[in-house]
C-alpha cells in the first residue's frame, strides 16, 4: 500500500479506540482503499472472525451523516448470498490538521462488514474472472443497489 497521510493516520488512531469494544484493530492491516474510503481489517472478538471495516472518506465534507447512516440501515436488513452483510455502523471523531495548517475536528461514518476473500478487481487481474463475468457481477450489483434506494 502508498504511504498514509497524517490524515489516514489520524483517522486510523480514531479506529482504534472508537470502534466497540468487540471490534479489535491490532495489526491494523489496510484491505484496500477507493474513491468513497479506507477498508481496514478488525477482528470481531465475539464472533471470533476477521472483519472489514469501511470507513469513508470525508475530509472537510459535512451533511450527509444522516443519509449514511439510513444506508446502512437498508444495507443491515439486506440478506443474500452476493451482498456482504454489515453488522454495525458508527462514527469515530476524528483530529488532524488540514492541507492549511488548520486544526481539524470532525465525525467520520464507517461500516463493520463482513470480510471477503478477494475484491472483485482481484479476481480480474489474477485472471480467475473474465470481463463478461464481471459485468455480469457489475449488472448484479446495479439491481441489488435499486433495493437500498428509498
Amino acid at each position: 500500500m502508498s504511504e498514509t497521510s497524517p490524515y489516514e493516520r489520524s483517522l486510523l488512531e480514531a479506529l482504534k479506540t472508537g470502534l466497540p469494544e468487540r471490534y479489535g484493530m491490532t495489526n491494523c492491516t489496510q484491505l484496500g482503499r477507493g474513491a468513497f474510503g479506507l477498508v481496514y481489517e478488525a477482528f470481531d472478538r465475539e464472533a471470533n472472525e476477521y472483519v472489514a471495516v469501511k470507513v469513508l472518506n470525508t475530509p472537510g465534507r459535512t451533511g450527509f451523516h444522516a443519509s449514511i447512516h439510513e444506508e446502512a440501515k437498508r444495507l443491515h436488513s439486506l440478506v443474500h448470498i452476493h451482498i456482504i452483510g454489515v453488522r454495525w455502523n458508527g462514527v469515530v471523531r476524528n483530529f488532524y490538521i488540514d492541507e492549511r495548517g488548520q486544526p481539524v475536528a470532525e465525525n467520520v461514518p464507517y461500516f463493520i462488514m463482513e470480510k471477503a476473500d478477494s475484491s472483485v478487481q482481484d479476481e480480474i487481474d489474477n485472471e480467475r474472472i473474465r470481463a463478461h463475468l464481471a459485468a455480469s457481477y457489475l449488472e448484479q450489483a446495479m439491481q441489488g443497489s435499486c433495493l437500498c434506494a428509498p
